[in-house]
């Protein structure tokens, strides 16, 4: 596991303790975690700042009017942009404490940890914020053009904020390339199945046409596979005897899912579309024929 996946797991166990109304003491969980009390001051001091903590006696508490608010799968998405906070110091304590807002809380969707700074858009999150809640239709200038959106969500995908708004069609939007976002206080009416598709999506190409692949995965690295989606949409299709698993996901193109089958090799098969499996055979051929030393190799 990484450092990072450590502090989010540790975090998001702490958070659904003090979410359920246990109080804790930094030697407690010290102890718990394996971990330098000071790590769990720094935890509490500065990851976990923005929480209405209690210190009384030695004990953690949360504020009592907090406690039963998130899920469980929620603390872990929020633990998660905890972890990282100090990469973006620009937000501030009370913009994570607002999540905590069933209101607020629904206008963003964090998948995977987040890195991206956003220094310098806090105005812009605020007013997408407003606009989330409030269903009005907003303008901004992107990429040179000015579009008009019914937005839905904010969405951390792996690091990244996008906006998933309707123009036309579901879309989605980098936060950071958007300037100038004025609210038209022109009303919309939220589809339900616009919603649940965005929540279901595991890519930030929302609203873009994908295509499905399946794939082989041998049991030396399936565990990986069921601990957690490791490819866009991932469904385990079958469980095999050996200890594999067949798995299918949802891309884009197929640069997307080639990635993928050479990041995994030799653990992983291509079964479908078989266009898919002749392309990838034929770029790893290539390769193998070409006997050309890397640059400044020397034989």
């Amino acid at each position: 596991m990484k450092e990072h996946d450590k502090t989010a797991f540790r975090l998001a166990s702490i958070l659904i303790k003090l979410n359920e109304g246990e109080h804790p003491t930094i030697d407690e969980l010290a102890v718990e975690y394996s971990v330098h009390r000071r790590t769990i001051q720094r935890d509490i001091n500065e990851r976990l700042s923005y929480l209405p903590l209690h210190k009384e006696n030695g004990q953690i508490s949360l504020d009592p009017s907090y406690l039963g608010k998130l899920s469980n799968d929620e603390l872990r998405s929020f633990a998660a942009l905890s972890g990282v906070k100090s990469l973006f110091p620009s937000l501030e304590n009370t913009f994570l404490r607002r999540i905590f807002d069933d209101t607020v809380r629904s206008a963003y969707l964090v998948k995977g940890h987040s890195y991206e700074n956003i220094s310098g858009k806090e105005e812009t999150f605020k007013r997408i914020e407003e606009a989330i809640i409030d269903h009005k239709k907003m303008t901004f200038w992107y990429k040179s053009t000015q579009r008009t959106v019914e937005p839905y969500r904010l969405i951390n995908q792996k690091g990244i904020w996008y906006l998933a708004a309707v123009e036309d069609k579901l879309k989605s939007f980098s936060v950071m390339k958007m300037f100038d976002p004025l609210i038209t206080g022109e009303i919309f009416v939220p589809n339900s199945a616009i919603t649940e598709s965005i929540e279901q999506s595991d890519t930030q190409w929302i609203g873009t046409q994908t295509k499905e692949a399946v794939f082989q995965i041998d049991s030396e690295a399936a565990t990986y596979f069921r601990r957690r989606n490791l490819i866009p949409d991932q469904k385990i299709e079958k469980e095999l005897e050996d200890g594999g698993v067949i798995v299918s996901g949802r891309f884009t193109d197929d640069k997307q899912a080639l990635t993928i089958v050479g990041y995994w090799l030799p653990h992983i098969r291509v079964l479908s579309p078989k266009t898919l499996h002749h392309e990838f055979y034929n770029r790893l051929k290539n390769y193998l024929a070409d006997d050309t030393p890397c640059h400044g190799s020397s034989v």
